[in-house]
Protein backbone atom coordinates (compact mmCIF):
# COMPACT_ATOMS: atom_id res chain seq x y z
CA UNK A 1 0.00 0.00 0.00
CA UNK A 2 1.23 3.27 -0.98
CA UNK A 3 2.51 5.71 1.84
CA UNK A 4 -1.15 7.87 2.89
CA UNK A 5 -3.56 5.86 0.77
CA UNK A 6 -7.01 4.60 2.23
CA UNK A 7 -8.19 1.74 2.24
CA UNK A 8 -12.25 1.86 1.77
CA UNK A 9 -13.41 -1.47 3.12
CA UNK A 10 -11.60 -0.95 6.74
CA UNK A 11 -14.02 2.08 7.23
CA UNK A 12 -17.10 0.59 6.38
CA UNK A 13 -16.65 -2.34 7.99
CA UNK A 14 -15.68 -0.48 11.20
CA UNK A 15 -18.11 1.97 10.80
CA UNK A 16 -21.19 -1.19 10.44
CA UNK A 17 -19.37 -2.51 13.87
CA UNK A 18 -19.82 0.89 15.70
CA UNK A 19 -23.42 0.95 14.44
CA UNK A 20 -23.95 -2.64 16.02
CA UNK A 21 -22.54 -1.70 19.19
CA UNK A 22 -24.94 0.96 19.51
CA UNK A 23 -28.11 -0.96 18.33
CA UNK A 24 -27.28 -3.72 21.20
CA UNK A 25 -26.27 -0.85 24.25
CA UNK A 26 -29.90 0.43 23.84
CA UNK A 27 -31.16 -2.78 25.29
CA UNK A 28 -29.35 -2.67 29.00
CA UNK A 29 -26.42 -1.57 31.23
CA UNK A 30 -26.14 -2.24 34.70
CA UNK A 31 -23.63 0.71 35.25
CA UNK A 32 -20.57 -1.56 36.02
CA UNK A 33 -17.25 -1.65 34.71
CA UNK A 34 -16.77 -3.25 32.22
CA UNK A 35 -15.02 -6.67 32.18
CA UNK A 36 -11.80 -6.22 30.25
CA UNK A 37 -11.43 -2.77 30.80
CA UNK A 38 -8.10 -0.80 30.06
CA UNK A 39 -6.71 -0.50 33.28
CA UNK A 40 -8.12 -4.05 34.97
CA UNK A 41 -8.33 -3.80 38.84
CA UNK A 42 -7.20 -7.64 40.92
CA UNK A 43 -10.04 -9.91 41.54
CA UNK A 44 -12.61 -8.98 43.55
CA UNK A 45 -12.02 -10.22 46.98
CA UNK A 46 -14.73 -12.82 46.84
CA UNK A 47 -15.14 -13.57 50.28
CA UNK A 48 -16.09 -9.89 50.28
CA UNK A 49 -18.73 -9.32 47.98
CA UNK A 50 -22.31 -8.77 48.68
CA UNK A 51 -25.26 -10.18 46.87
CA UNK A 52 -27.20 -7.42 45.03
CA UNK A 53 -31.03 -7.94 46.43
CA UNK A 54 -32.29 -4.95 44.53
CA UNK A 55 -32.26 -7.53 41.42
CA UNK A 56 -34.30 -10.53 40.43
CA UNK A 57 -31.96 -13.76 39.70
CA UNK A 58 -31.15 -15.13 37.34
CA UNK A 59 -30.86 -12.20 35.03
CA UNK A 60 -28.54 -10.58 31.83
CA UNK A 61 -26.52 -7.59 30.89
CA UNK A 62 -25.04 -6.42 27.82
CA UNK A 63 -22.67 -3.69 26.63
CA UNK A 64 -20.38 -2.14 24.25
CA UNK A 65 -17.31 0.37 23.97
CA UNK A 66 -15.90 2.02 20.93
CA UNK A 67 -12.39 3.70 21.34
CA UNK A 68 -10.72 5.28 18.74
CA UNK A 69 -7.44 6.67 18.28
CA UNK A 70 -4.92 8.32 16.30
CA UNK A 71 -1.43 7.65 16.85
CA UNK A 72 1.61 8.82 15.46
CA UNK A 73 5.34 7.93 16.65
CA UNK A 74 8.90 9.05 14.73
CA UNK A 75 11.88 7.09 15.57
CA UNK A 76 10.78 4.91 18.45
CA UNK A 77 11.54 1.37 17.11
CA UNK A 78 15.18 2.43 15.69
CA UNK A 79 15.84 5.90 16.70
CA UNK A 80 16.12 6.60 12.91
CA UNK A 81 18.16 3.57 11.60
CA UNK A 82 17.27 3.08 8.15
CA UNK A 83 14.61 -0.30 9.23
CA UNK A 84 12.73 2.67 11.29
CA UNK A 85 9.64 3.23 9.53
CA UNK A 86 7.59 5.89 11.14
CA UNK A 87 4.15 5.21 11.54
CA UNK A 88 0.96 7.38 11.72
CA UNK A 89 -2.33 5.40 11.81
CA UNK A 90 -6.10 4.94 13.16
CA UNK A 91 -6.48 2.26 15.49
CA UNK A 92 -10.39 1.38 16.13
CA UNK A 93 -11.28 -0.86 18.88
CA UNK A 94 -14.94 -2.61 19.42
CA UNK A 95 -15.77 -4.31 22.23
CA UNK A 96 -19.20 -6.42 23.03
CA UNK A 97 -19.64 -8.29 26.38
CA UNK A 98 -22.38 -10.36 27.55
CA UNK A 99 -22.92 -11.37 31.24
CA UNK A 100 -25.59 -13.89 32.63
CA UNK A 101 -25.81 -14.00 36.03
CA UNK A 102 -27.50 -17.64 37.45
CA UNK A 103 -27.79 -16.40 41.00
CA UNK A 104 -26.28 -14.12 43.39
CA UNK A 105 -23.03 -16.14 43.53
CA UNK A 106 -22.51 -17.11 39.96
CA UNK A 107 -22.14 -16.03 36.53
CA UNK A 108 -20.44 -16.41 33.09
CA UNK A 109 -19.30 -13.71 31.00
CA UNK A 110 -18.35 -13.70 27.39
CA UNK A 111 -16.87 -10.13 25.56
CA UNK A 112 -16.03 -10.27 21.54
CA UNK A 113 -13.25 -7.60 20.54
CA UNK A 114 -11.95 -6.08 17.13
CA UNK A 115 -9.22 -3.89 16.40
CA UNK A 116 -8.91 -2.52 13.00
CA UNK A 117 -6.19 -0.34 11.40
CA UNK A 118 -6.26 2.47 8.57
CA UNK A 119 -2.53 3.69 8.21
CA UNK A 120 -2.08 7.29 7.10
CA UNK A 121 1.72 6.72 6.73
CA UNK A 122 3.70 3.59 6.43
CA UNK A 123 5.39 2.50 3.46
CA UNK A 124 5.34 -1.35 5.11
CA UNK A 125 2.11 -1.18 6.63
CA UNK A 126 -1.56 -2.05 5.26
CA UNK A 127 -5.01 -1.34 6.46
CA UNK A 128 -6.99 -4.24 7.45
CA UNK A 129 -10.52 -5.03 9.26
CA UNK A 130 -8.72 -7.23 11.90
CA UNK A 131 -9.84 -9.91 13.82
CA UNK A 132 -12.95 -10.49 16.08
CA UNK A 133 -11.96 -12.62 19.02
CA UNK A 134 -13.08 -13.70 22.08
CA UNK A 135 -11.34 -11.37 24.96
CA UNK A 136 -13.37 -13.05 27.58
CA UNK A 137 -15.19 -15.89 28.26
CA UNK A 138 -15.10 -17.42 31.71
CA UNK A 139 -17.61 -18.78 34.93
CA UNK A 140 -17.46 -17.29 38.23
CA UNK A 141 -18.40 -18.68 41.30
CA UNK A 142 -18.74 -16.16 44.47
CA UNK A 143 -18.55 -18.02 48.31
CA UNK A 144 -18.07 -21.96 47.38
CA UNK A 145 -20.28 -23.89 49.25
CA UNK A 146 -21.09 -20.85 51.62
CA UNK A 147 -17.20 -20.10 52.54
CA UNK A 148 -14.82 -17.30 51.74
CA UNK A 149 -13.90 -19.20 48.54
CA UNK A 150 -14.21 -17.61 45.21
CA UNK A 151 -13.21 -19.29 41.98
CA UNK A 152 -12.87 -17.59 37.63
CA UNK A 153 -12.30 -20.13 35.16
CA UNK A 154 -11.91 -19.15 31.90
CA UNK A 155 -10.13 -16.55 29.53
CA UNK A 156 -10.05 -13.15 31.45
CA UNK A 157 -7.77 -10.50 32.69
CA UNK A 158 -5.37 -10.09 35.56
CA UNK A 159 -3.94 -7.48 36.85
CA UNK A 160 -1.70 -7.41 40.43
CA UNK A 161 -0.32 -4.78 42.29
CA UNK A 162 1.22 -2.20 40.29
CA UNK A 163 1.81 -4.79 37.31
CA UNK A 164 5.02 -4.87 37.39
CA UNK A 165 5.13 -8.58 37.22
CA UNK A 166 1.21 -9.37 36.04
CA UNK A 167 -0.45 -7.36 33.60
CA UNK A 168 -0.73 -8.29 29.70
CA UNK A 169 -0.83 -12.26 28.69
CA UNK A 170 -0.40 -11.14 24.57
CA UNK A 171 2.37 -8.06 24.43
CA UNK A 172 2.53 -9.11 20.84
CA UNK A 173 -1.17 -7.59 20.26
CA UNK A 174 -0.44 -4.31 21.58
CA UNK A 175 -3.51 -2.55 23.49
CA UNK A 176 -6.23 -4.92 21.64
CA UNK A 177 -6.00 -7.45 24.88
CA UNK A 178 -4.44 -8.20 28.03
CA UNK A 179 -6.73 -11.63 28.65
CA UNK A 180 -4.67 -14.59 29.82
CA UNK A 181 -6.74 -18.07 29.62
CA UNK A 182 -6.49 -19.93 32.99
CA UNK A 183 -8.04 -20.38 36.91
CA UNK A 184 -7.83 -17.85 39.59
CA UNK A 185 -9.25 -18.56 43.29
CA UNK A 186 -9.80 -15.94 45.91
CA UNK A 187 -9.98 -17.20 49.55
CA UNK A 188 -8.66 -16.40 53.06
CA UNK A 189 -7.08 -17.33 56.48
CA UNK A 190 -6.98 -15.30 59.57
CA UNK A 191 -5.02 -11.96 59.06
CA UNK A 192 -4.38 -12.92 55.36
CA UNK A 193 -5.77 -12.92 51.97
CA UNK A 194 -4.74 -14.42 49.08
CA UNK A 195 -5.02 -15.18 45.23
CA UNK A 196 -3.66 -18.52 43.58
CA UNK A 197 -4.26 -18.29 39.93
CA UNK A 198 -2.36 -20.30 36.79
CA UNK A 199 -2.53 -19.59 33.30
CA UNK A 200 -1.34 -20.68 29.74
CA UNK A 201 -1.04 -18.60 26.70
CA UNK A 202 -0.16 -20.06 23.43
CA UNK A 203 2.02 -17.56 20.76
CA UNK A 204 -1.56 -17.75 18.52
CA UNK A 205 -4.98 -17.54 19.61
CA UNK A 206 -6.02 -21.97 19.69
CA UNK A 207 -8.72 -21.91 22.00
CA UNK A 208 -11.81 -20.13 20.64
CA UNK A 209 -13.17 -19.02 17.42
CA UNK A 210 -11.88 -16.32 15.19
CA UNK A 211 -13.96 -14.65 13.01
CA UNK A 212 -11.89 -13.26 9.61
CA UNK A 213 -8.43 -14.92 11.11
CA UNK A 214 -5.45 -13.18 10.86
CA UNK A 215 -3.09 -15.59 12.84
CA UNK A 216 -2.01 -12.56 14.80
CA UNK A 217 1.12 -13.09 17.30
CA UNK A 218 0.07 -12.50 20.71
CA UNK A 219 3.46 -13.52 22.26
CA UNK A 220 7.30 -14.90 20.67
CA UNK A 221 6.53 -18.52 22.56
CA UNK A 222 3.73 -20.35 24.67
CA UNK A 223 3.96 -19.40 28.09
CA UNK A 224 2.49 -21.68 31.29
CA UNK A 225 2.55 -19.53 34.79
CA UNK A 226 1.45 -20.71 38.15
CA UNK A 227 1.51 -18.17 41.41
CA UNK A 228 0.43 -17.48 44.27
CA UNK A 229 -0.34 -13.24 45.51
CA UNK A 230 -1.09 -12.76 49.15
CA UNK A 231 -2.05 -9.85 51.14
CA UNK A 232 -1.90 -8.69 55.02
CA UNK A 233 -5.05 -7.45 56.30
CA UNK A 234 -6.54 -6.04 59.63
CA UNK A 235 -7.82 -8.99 62.25
CA UNK A 236 -11.47 -8.09 61.10
CA UNK A 237 -10.82 -8.69 57.77
CA UNK A 238 -10.49 -4.86 56.22
CA UNK A 239 -7.76 -3.12 54.63
CA UNK A 240 -4.68 -1.69 57.08
CA UNK A 241 -2.79 0.93 57.14
CA UNK A 242 0.62 -0.56 55.72
CA UNK A 243 0.94 -2.42 52.91
CA UNK A 244 2.66 -6.32 52.91
CA UNK A 245 2.44 -8.52 49.94
CA UNK A 246 4.19 -11.59 49.49
CA UNK A 247 4.10 -13.34 46.18
CA UNK A 248 5.74 -16.51 44.22
CA UNK A 249 5.28 -17.02 40.71
CA UNK A 250 6.62 -19.84 38.81
CA UNK A 251 7.01 -19.26 34.91
CA UNK A 252 7.66 -21.68 32.00
CA UNK A 253 8.54 -20.60 28.23
CA UNK A 254 8.49 -23.01 25.80
CA UNK A 255 9.80 -22.98 22.17
CA UNK A 256 11.34 -26.10 21.59
CA UNK A 257 14.10 -27.36 21.52
CA UNK A 258 15.13 -23.72 23.41
CA UNK A 259 13.03 -23.41 26.81
CA UNK A 260 13.32 -21.37 30.18
CA UNK A 261 11.82 -21.68 33.52
CA UNK A 262 11.95 -18.94 35.79
CA UNK A 263 11.21 -19.01 39.95
CA UNK A 264 10.09 -15.37 40.95
CA UNK A 265 9.55 -14.37 44.78
CA UNK A 266 9.06 -10.93 45.85
CA UNK A 267 7.72 -8.59 48.18
CA UNK A 268 5.64 -5.09 48.08
CA UNK A 269 5.77 -3.06 51.79
CA UNK A 270 4.07 -0.02 52.21
CA UNK A 271 3.60 2.31 54.95
CA UNK A 272 2.52 5.66 55.61
CA UNK A 273 5.37 8.43 56.47
CA UNK A 274 4.13 11.97 58.28
CA UNK A 275 2.06 13.24 55.30
CA UNK A 276 3.70 10.96 52.50
CA UNK A 277 3.61 7.10 51.52
CA UNK A 278 6.03 4.83 50.31
CA UNK A 279 6.23 1.96 48.70
CA UNK A 280 8.96 -0.26 47.78
CA UNK A 281 8.50 -3.58 45.66
CA UNK A 282 11.72 -6.31 45.72
CA UNK A 283 11.98 -9.50 43.79
CA UNK A 284 14.20 -11.93 42.94
CA UNK A 285 14.37 -14.94 40.15
CA UNK A 286 15.81 -18.05 39.80
CA UNK A 287 15.78 -20.90 37.12
CA UNK A 288 17.05 -21.89 33.73
CA UNK A 289 17.25 -20.23 29.97
CA UNK A 290 19.24 -21.87 27.33
CA UNK A 291 22.29 -20.37 25.80
CA UNK A 292 22.12 -16.45 24.20
CA UNK A 293 22.30 -16.88 20.65
CA UNK A 294 23.75 -13.95 18.63
CA UNK A 295 24.07 -13.73 14.90
CA UNK A 296 27.29 -12.80 13.27
CA UNK A 297 25.27 -9.44 11.73
CA UNK A 298 23.61 -8.42 15.41
CA UNK A 299 24.72 -5.49 16.76
CA UNK A 300 24.46 -7.05 20.43
CA UNK A 301 27.73 -8.07 21.72
CA UNK A 302 27.80 -11.06 23.50
CA UNK A 303 30.86 -13.81 24.42
CA UNK A 304 30.35 -17.46 23.58
CA UNK A 305 28.11 -18.80 26.81
CA UNK A 306 28.50 -22.56 25.97
CA UNK A 307 25.19 -24.13 27.11
CA UNK A 308 22.48 -23.17 29.58
CA UNK A 309 22.60 -20.45 31.91
CA UNK A 310 21.17 -20.49 35.48
CA UNK A 311 18.75 -17.26 36.52
CA UNK A 312 20.43 -15.13 39.18
CA UNK A 313 18.23 -12.08 38.62
CA UNK A 314 16.40 -8.82 40.76
CA UNK A 315 14.20 -6.15 40.77
CA UNK A 316 13.44 -3.01 43.01
CA UNK A 317 10.81 0.09 42.57
CA UNK A 318 10.89 2.80 45.20
CA UNK A 319 8.63 5.25 45.37
CA UNK A 320 7.68 8.02 47.75
CA UNK A 321 4.57 9.94 47.01
CA UNK A 322 2.77 12.71 48.62
CA UNK A 323 -0.52 14.00 47.96
CA UNK A 324 -0.84 18.01 47.07
CA UNK A 325 -3.90 18.76 48.94
CA UNK A 326 -6.57 21.57 48.60
CA UNK A 327 -7.29 23.55 46.21
CA UNK A 328 -5.16 21.02 43.98
CA UNK A 329 -6.23 17.65 43.72
CA UNK A 330 -3.39 15.30 42.74
CA UNK A 331 -0.04 13.68 44.16
CA UNK A 332 3.73 14.09 43.19
CA UNK A 333 5.93 11.01 43.67
CA UNK A 334 9.67 10.63 43.45
CA UNK A 335 10.82 7.23 42.43
CA UNK A 336 13.64 4.98 41.31
CA UNK A 337 13.15 1.67 39.24
CA UNK A 338 16.22 -1.03 38.77
CA UNK A 339 15.73 -4.31 36.64
CA UNK A 340 19.01 -5.96 36.24
CA UNK A 341 20.63 -6.48 33.20
CA UNK A 342 22.93 -9.73 32.30
CA UNK A 343 26.17 -9.39 33.22
CA UNK A 344 28.28 -10.97 29.70
CA UNK A 345 31.18 -11.73 31.76
CA UNK A 346 30.10 -14.93 33.37
CA UNK A 347 29.82 -18.07 32.38
CA UNK A 348 26.68 -19.67 32.52
CA UNK A 349 25.28 -17.66 34.78
CA UNK A 350 22.22 -14.83 33.36
CA UNK A 351 21.16 -12.07 35.58
CA UNK A 352 18.86 -10.36 33.30
CA UNK A 353 15.64 -9.61 34.74
CA UNK A 354 12.28 -11.49 33.26
CA UNK A 355 9.04 -9.00 33.15
CA UNK A 356 7.11 -12.42 33.30
CA UNK A 357 3.34 -10.93 32.48
CA UNK A 358 4.59 -7.09 32.90
CA UNK A 359 5.37 -6.60 29.52
CA UNK A 360 2.98 -3.39 28.98
CA UNK A 361 3.59 0.44 28.87
CA UNK A 362 3.96 0.41 32.73
CA UNK A 363 6.19 3.96 32.47
CA UNK A 364 6.23 4.66 28.76
CA UNK A 365 4.23 4.04 25.54
CA UNK A 366 7.18 5.50 23.65
CA UNK A 367 9.88 3.09 25.34
CA UNK A 368 8.32 0.12 24.72
CA UNK A 369 9.51 -0.22 20.73
CA UNK A 370 13.16 1.06 21.45
CA UNK A 371 13.11 -2.25 23.51
CA UNK A 372 13.09 -4.02 20.20
CA UNK A 373 16.63 -3.40 19.63
CA UNK A 374 17.47 -5.28 22.37
CA UNK A 375 15.86 -8.43 21.04
CA UNK A 376 19.06 -10.14 20.30
CA UNK A 377 20.57 -9.66 23.88
CA UNK A 378 17.48 -12.06 25.44
CA UNK A 379 17.41 -16.06 25.57
CA UNK A 380 14.61 -16.50 24.48
CA UNK A 381 14.34 -13.39 22.11
CA UNK A 382 11.90 -11.26 23.25
CA UNK A 383 10.95 -7.90 21.91
CA UNK A 384 8.94 -5.12 22.43
CA UNK A 385 8.26 -4.25 26.46
CA UNK A 386 10.56 -6.58 27.65
CA UNK A 387 11.78 -4.62 30.86
CA UNK A 388 15.28 -5.21 31.88
CA UNK A 389 18.89 -3.62 32.40
CA UNK A 390 17.21 -0.84 33.36
CA UNK A 391 18.25 2.02 36.02
CA UNK A 392 15.62 4.74 36.30
CA UNK A 393 14.97 7.67 38.29
CA UNK A 394 12.20 9.78 37.96
CA UNK A 395 9.52 12.30 39.12
CA UNK A 396 6.01 12.27 38.57
CA UNK A 397 3.04 14.90 38.83
CA UNK A 398 -0.33 13.80 38.60
CA UNK A 399 -3.36 17.06 39.07
CA UNK A 400 -6.92 17.18 38.75
CA UNK A 401 -7.32 21.11 38.86
CA UNK A 402 -10.94 20.73 37.80
CA UNK A 403 -13.20 17.28 38.24
CA UNK A 404 -13.07 16.39 34.29
CA UNK A 405 -9.74 17.07 33.77
CA UNK A 406 -6.57 15.26 34.84
CA UNK A 407 -2.95 15.87 33.99
CA UNK A 408 -0.15 13.63 34.04
CA UNK A 409 3.85 14.81 34.28
CA UNK A 410 6.72 12.13 33.93
CA UNK A 411 10.72 12.39 33.65
CA UNK A 412 13.17 9.81 33.69
CA UNK A 413 16.46 9.70 33.57
CA UNK A 414 17.01 6.01 32.21
CA UNK A 415 20.26 4.00 32.43
CA UNK A 416 21.48 0.53 31.71
CA UNK A 417 23.75 -1.97 34.23
CA UNK A 418 25.51 -2.71 30.65
CA UNK A 419 25.65 -1.31 27.28
CA UNK A 420 24.63 -4.56 24.90
CA UNK A 421 26.08 -2.78 21.95
CA UNK A 422 29.90 -2.39 23.09
CA UNK A 423 32.63 -4.83 23.10
CA UNK A 424 32.33 -6.97 26.58
CA UNK A 425 35.75 -5.93 27.52
CA UNK A 426 35.81 -2.04 26.80
CA UNK A 427 32.27 -1.45 28.40
CA UNK A 428 30.58 1.69 26.63
CA UNK A 429 27.85 4.21 27.99
CA UNK A 430 25.58 3.21 30.42
CA UNK A 431 23.44 6.29 29.74
CA UNK A 432 20.31 5.34 28.29
CA UNK A 433 18.72 8.75 27.71
CA UNK A 434 16.21 11.54 28.98
CA UNK A 435 12.53 10.48 28.37
CA UNK A 436 9.33 12.75 29.17
CA UNK A 437 5.41 11.95 29.62
CA UNK A 438 2.63 14.30 29.48
CA UNK A 439 -0.96 13.36 29.66
CA UNK A 440 -4.03 15.65 29.22
CA UNK A 441 -7.22 13.25 30.08
CA UNK A 442 -10.82 14.90 29.82
CA UNK A 443 -13.71 13.15 31.42
CA UNK A 444 -16.90 15.00 30.41
CA UNK A 445 -19.34 12.17 31.76
CA UNK A 446 -19.40 8.87 32.76
CA UNK A 447 -19.47 7.24 29.51
CA UNK A 448 -17.22 9.50 27.69
CA UNK A 449 -13.47 10.06 27.98
CA UNK A 450 -10.90 11.09 25.94
CA UNK A 451 -6.67 12.22 25.82
CA UNK A 452 -3.61 13.57 24.65
CA UNK A 453 -1.24 11.73 25.14
CA UNK A 454 2.88 12.90 24.19
CA UNK A 455 6.09 11.52 24.74
CA UNK A 456 9.65 12.63 23.80
CA UNK A 457 12.64 10.46 24.22
CA UNK A 458 16.01 11.94 23.97
CA UNK A 459 18.77 8.76 23.52
CA UNK A 460 21.91 9.59 25.59
CA UNK A 461 25.42 6.88 24.44
CA UNK A 462 24.03 4.05 24.98
CA UNK A 463 22.80 3.84 21.51
CA UNK A 464 26.24 5.01 20.00
CA UNK A 465 27.81 1.68 19.30
CA UNK A 466 25.09 0.26 17.72
CA UNK A 467 24.77 3.29 15.03
CA UNK A 468 28.76 2.37 14.90
CA UNK A 469 28.32 -1.36 13.79
CA UNK A 470 25.71 -0.45 11.16
CA UNK A 471 27.59 2.22 9.64
CA UNK A 472 24.92 4.86 10.46
CA UNK A 473 24.72 8.17 11.76
CA UNK A 474 21.94 9.21 15.04
CA UNK A 475 20.50 7.99 17.34
CA UNK A 476 18.09 10.69 16.58
CA UNK A 477 15.07 12.24 19.23
CA UNK A 478 12.16 9.87 19.08
CA UNK A 479 8.54 11.00 19.77
CA UNK A 480 5.11 9.44 20.54
CA UNK A 481 1.70 11.08 20.18
CA UNK A 482 -1.46 9.74 20.77
CA UNK A 483 -5.17 11.22 20.84
CA UNK A 484 -7.99 9.08 21.71
CA UNK A 485 -11.73 9.20 22.38
CA UNK A 486 -13.54 6.61 24.10
CA UNK A 487 -17.23 5.94 25.11
CA UNK A 488 -18.88 3.25 26.71
CA UNK A 489 -22.56 1.87 26.19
Amino acid sequence: MRKGHLCPGPVFQVLLLALIVFAFSRISHSGEEAPGSDWVKPLTRTWKVEADTSKAYPYSDIGGEIRLRFVDYRNAIGLGSETDPDRRRFRIRGRLWYEHRFTPATKVVAGLANESFIYLECESCDSEFGEIIFESLYLEWIRLSGHPVGLRIGRQDLFYADGLLVCDGGPLDGSRTIYVNGAALSSSIPLWSFDIFTAYNPKIDEYLPRINNKHRMLIEHYEFLAGIMARRSAPDGGETSYLLEPYYIYKREMDDPRNATIHTVGIRLGFPIWQARFDTELAYQAGKVPETEISEDSPVKIPDLAGPQSISAYAATVKLGMDLGEPISGNITLGYIHLQGDDRTTRNKHEGWNPVLGRWPIWSELYIYTLLMERDAHPMKQGVAFWQNLKAPYLDLRVGPHKHWKFLGRYMRLGADENIFSDPQNEGSLDRGDLLVFRLSYNPLPDWSAHLHFEAFRPGGFYDPYFESIEAEGPDDATFVRIEIKKTF
